[in-house]
């Protein structure tokens, strides 16, 4: 990411965001000092400073930049990125809504470490529910959704950053379940696909292949969709959804 992103504070033994300096919306003068980021991926022409720090601060949260344990400080970011504090604390709340952050008022904000119980507990309910959701969807998608569907998939395809597939992928899911049509049921989903997100990041990280195979495993999801095949479809999604967890699973002894 050219120079540190991500600089140490050996005092206490955990890592603060620094030098994200780019340009916001709307910004024009001259070069701003810091790193390059546009390796973190392209931030994709935000209207305003809150969506601007939120993406890129997301970004470098799906891409591994920032990872578990990293400190966000608003001042310092707000620095950085050469905006005031307030769209930097606003796109920390949604960041700590998705639960790719935790909030501390001392701390500012913390990025979330991986855990392996709440992993389980994540994917255990959604092997639940998708299926679920899955049936209901077949019944009820229209073209319109599967053409949706479609065109992030082909999106996904093409994408080679780790952290904008990350996002394409929450799209993509969220697009099928919509078709539900059933609030409720997409609200107890949607909330587990966003603590999902950073698992979905870290077995892309582990794992670079796994944009292939969860690609592949995508194009088969919606092909059985066009199919209205509700067996197939929810026989697929549970094992996309378990090819997730086997990678963040260590190895079993013997």
């Amino acid at each position: 990411m050219g120079r540190r992103a991500v600089s140490e504070d050996r005092t206490k033994d955990t890592a603060t965001v620094g030098r994200f300096a780019t340009r916001p919306p709307g910004e024009r003068s001259g070069e701003l000092d810091g790193p390059d980021v546009s390796v973190l991926g392209p931030v994709r022409q935000p209207s305003t400073t809150h969506q601007f720090a939120y993406e890129l601060l997301k970004r470098a949260i799906l891409r591994g930049t920032l990872q578990g344990g990293a400190r966000l400080v608003q001042a310092d970011i707000a620095a950085e990125l050469n905006v005031s504090i307030t769209p930097v604390r606003e796109a920390m709340r949604d960041l700590a809504a998705e639960g790719l952050i935790q909030l501390d008022p001392h701390r500012g904000g913390v990025v979330r470490e991986v855990s392996l119980d709440d992993v389980r507990e994540v994917y255990y309910l959604r092997k639940l529910l998708e299926p679920v959701a899955a049936r209901r969807a077949i019944k009820r998608i229209g073209r319109g959704t599967i053409d949706a569907a479609a065109r992030l998939q082909a999106e996904m395809d093409a994408e080679r950053d780790p952290g904008r597939w990350v996002e394409l992928n929450r799209l993509f899911h969220g697009v099928l379940l919509d078709a539900a049509e059933s609030p409720r049921l997409a609200g107890m989903i949607g909330m587990l696909q966003d603590a999902a997100t950073l698992y979905v990041a870290h077995t892309v990280k582990q794992r670079p292949i796994r944009l292939d195979s969860g690609n592949a495993e995508h194009r088969a999801i919606l092909d059985a969709f066009i199919r209205r095949d509700a067996k197939s479809a929810q026989r697929l999604v549970v094992n996309h959804l378990k090819s997730t967890i086997d990678i963040i699973e260590p190895p079993k002894a013997g």
